[in-house]
């Protein structure tokens, strides 16, 4: 599991990229790092441990560079004794890489006598020296054509100020800043620089450079993308940087009054009707980590307070189980960062079935939310510690469950007054 960012601008990337990263890592990611381009060189630093650290020892990196790329992931194949990812370069190529290599043990060997080859980053980069003397559009068709399942990547050549990036088994967004573009494996990164963006997907890839974003389809033909506007999310999404105690009373607080109108439970967002809820005949809920718990602790009031058959389901577990579902079917999935892969794939599946689905999403702006047909953003950080993300989307859901169970007639008008009250 990995995720990637990568910058083209007019002003120094440093900050910014050092800030995506951290954005996206959160607690999630072992290793994180950053390479830019400056002059004919690139200049790497790679951390171990929480990627929020990476700012704390970007310091030595060149104040000057305007294009770089950054990645975070959880290290993969064998623990490598040093840090050697991410991202990696050398004199010719900076690259970063979202996801597996699939023929990984198969192309390593073609290598490994002349460069060493630990990660999916090392045998990325291996393989772009070798295609040296191509073009970055002949590099690109062999990309396609030697990696298997299909991994997101970007990459840089010394030889050009512009970022290349591959969408393959996951999307990729691309996004339109006031000084340059960007793109990234997760639209919560993109969030605070971007005015609009795009999704580059199933094998498009994209020249990004300071003045524009161009998209290719898997025939290397220029296609038109429909943009979208990645609006300012304007107050309701608070901070909680310490992740002690003292923090909970407030996001308790923040999340039963954004869950209340005029001292009733409110979710005009969904659209909840006798009708609609009359349609579900099954809640699935889903979620990875605290995610998940805080599902498996509201699937349990769910069915006794509405009378609708609900379980809880592991992200993980769920993608590859094989589950069918039915139209009737409403399929809840939570993720504080809006960007957890199973949960998203698992959503992608409900979807295929025509199910119902609804977010939990702390981000102001995320692949979950595009993909739900409805969300509900609790008004936490999504950077918030693990236990506040647990208290608000358990919070949210048992409000959830209370309107629904007073719709569907099994919650009397006083009983739900009166926990709205205690609320």
């Amino acid at each position: 599991m990995s995720s990637i960012f990568a910058y083209a601008g007019t002003l120094p990337c440093k900050d910014i990229i050092t800030d995506a990263v951290s954005r996206m890592g959160a607690e999630r990611f072992e290793l994180s790092g950053t390479a830019m381009k400056s002059g004919e060189k690139f200049e790497i630093i790679k951390i171990k441990g929480n990627s929020q650290l990476l700012a704390e020892n970007a310091g030595e990196l060149s104040e000057s560079s305007c294009v770089g790329l950054g990645e975070c992931k959880r290290a993969h194949r064998r623990k490598p004794a040093g840090i050697t990812a991410p991202p990696v370069a050398n004199e010719y190529f900076a690259a970063a890489l979202d996801g597996i290599i699939g023929n990984f043990e198969t192309l390593k060997g073609s290598f490994e006598s002349s460069l060493p080859v630990a990660t999916d980053e090392d045998l990325l980069l291996a393989v772009l020296t070798e295609l040296k003397e191509l073009s970055p559009f002949e590099i690109i068709s062999n990309l396609t054509n030697t990696l298997a399942v299909a991994p997101s990547l970007a990459f840089i050549s010394v030889n050009e100020d512009a970022v290349y990036a591959v969408a393959g088994n996951t999307p990729l967004a691309a996004g339109v800043c006031e000084d340059g573009c960007c793109v990234s494996s997760e639209l919560s990164a993109l969030y605070p620089y971007a005015r609009k963006y795009l999704l580059i997907e199933n094998g498009e890839f994209a020249k990004i450079t300071h003045e524009r974003i161009t998209v290719y389809d898997t025939k290397q033909k220029k296609i038109k993308k429909t943009f979208y506007a990645c609006e300012r999310y304007e107050g309701g999404f608070n901070v909680y940087s310490s992740p002690s105690l003292s923090s909970v009373p407030f996001a308790v607080r923040d999340t039963v009054s954004a869950c209340l109108l005029n001292g009733e439970i409110n979710f005009d967002c969904l659209k909840l009707t006798k009708r609609s809820v009359s349609r579900i005949q099954r809640i699935i809920l889903t979620g990875s980590g605290e995610a998940y718990r805080s599902a498996a602790l509201a699937a349990w009031y769910l069915e006794a307070l509405t009378d609708i058959p609900a379980a809880a389901v592991p992200a993980g577990e769920l993608k590859y189980s094989g589950t069918v579902f039915e139209k009737s079917t409403l399929v809840i999935a939570v993720s504080p960062s809006g960007e957890n892969r199973d949960v998203i794939s698992c959503v992608k599946r409900a979807k295929q079935f025509q199910s119902l689905t609804l977010g939990i999403t702390f981000a102001p702006l995320s692949m979950l939310e595009r993909e739900c047909a409805k969300v509900i953003k609790p008004p936490v950080s999504g950077g918030a510690s693990p236990f506040l993300s647990y208290a608000s989307s358990a919070l949210t859901l048992l409000m959830l469950t209370l309107r629904i169970g007073n719709i569907n007639e099994v919650i009397s008008d006083t009983y739900l007054n009166v926990a709205t009250k205690l609320a």
